[in-house]
């Protein structure tokens, strides 16, 4: 979007613009560019426009409100295109990316989703039952162990071996299983 422009005089020909500063690391918003213009190869005129730059691109936006923990489902959000200067940092731009996440809080229809907004569902309640799994140089032990704390897959959290009364660190697998060094 061009915010001032007084065109200058210019012979007949094909017209050609060239940016010439700035030259890299302009951002959306408003930026000064100095501009050569070219008539049939020729420079012909150079002047600076002011301009607000905008980018757009399509971002993951809700089509019906979503309550805290509710799971984010294909018919629960849609892709919008949007100005990605009006919206909050690192908007969502995949359904792909909410495949088995959850709301992490209260969500209002047509807001633009962002990943701090969801989460996986917690697979392990503190006091649940889990298998822990120890895997070192081709040997493989399971025995009975209970979670001393909530999480979800690929999340780390203290578990309990009943047995020796030892609590250990471990990395949720899934909702029944945790990996101990």
């Amino acid at each position: 979007i061009l915010r001032s422009f007084t065109p200058p005089t210019l012979p007949d020909g094909t017209i050609d613009l060239v940016v010439l500063k700035p030259t890299r690391g302009v951002t959306p918003g408003l930026h000064r560019f100095l501009v050569a213009i070219q008539v049939n190869g020729r420079e012909e005129a150079r002047l600076w426009i002011d301009s607000d730059v905008q980018v757009f691109e399509n971002v993951v936006v809700t089509s019906q409100p979503l309550a805290h923990y509710e799971p984010v489902t294909p018919e629960k959000v849609r892709l919008e295109r949007r100005n990605l200067g009006d919206l909050p940092l690192q908007p969502l731009t995949s359904l792909e990316a909410l495949v088995g996440q959850q709301a992490s809080r209260p969500i209002e229809v047509n807001q633009v989703i962002t990943a701090s907004m969801v989460e996986l569902p917690r697979v392990v309640r503190r006091g649940s039952v889990v298998t822990l799994v120890y895997e070192s140089s081709g040997l493989r032990v399971e025995t009975p162990g209970r979670a001393t704390e909530p999480g979800r897959v690929g999340d780390r959290i203290q578990v309990e071996n009943p047995s020796s009364g030892k609590v250990v660190e471990g990395q949720i697998l899934d909702d029944r299983r945790v990996r101990v060094n």
